[in-house]
């Protein structure tokens, strides 16, 4: 009888690390959710939108960039509504695409991806 409050004692603490814990975690597991989603479309969208009968010219592809930017959008506002999305390529002088990057503006936070085409 005599161990009872104490054991009530270090049931709150726990009780108390364990949100405390969370709460100061959530925002790194949203951040890497979220990249990890932008970096699975670019690629998959990539992969979709690439000329395949003319890949790999000098280290490049030719891509169909508003086809892939209209996909990549329509995937990334079906989850993210208000998100602001942008691009960057990195061409070759053949006008082939070397290496895309892709900005996603979400609640005042900005997460990037790039992805090399000779990766995919």
């Amino acid at each position: 009888m005599k161990g009872i409050p104490f054991y009530f004692l270090l049931l709150f603490v726990g009780i108390f690390s364990s949100i405390m814990i969370a709460n100061f975690l959530k925002p790194d597991i949203q951040q890497n959710d979220r990249t990890q989603k932008i970096n699975e479309v670019v690629s998959a969208q990539i992969y979709n939108s690439a000329d395949l009968g003319a890949i790999r010219v000098n280290g490049g592809i030719f891509l169909d960039t508003q086809d892939f930017e209209q996909a990549v959008r329509a995937d990334l506002i079906e989850r993210y509504k208000s998100a602001k999305i942008r691009f960057e390529y990195l061409e070759n002088p053949n006008s082939s695409l070397k290496a895309i990057k892709v900005f996603m503006e979400y609640e005042d936070l900005i997460y990037t991806s790039t992805q090399k085409v000779n990766e995919i």
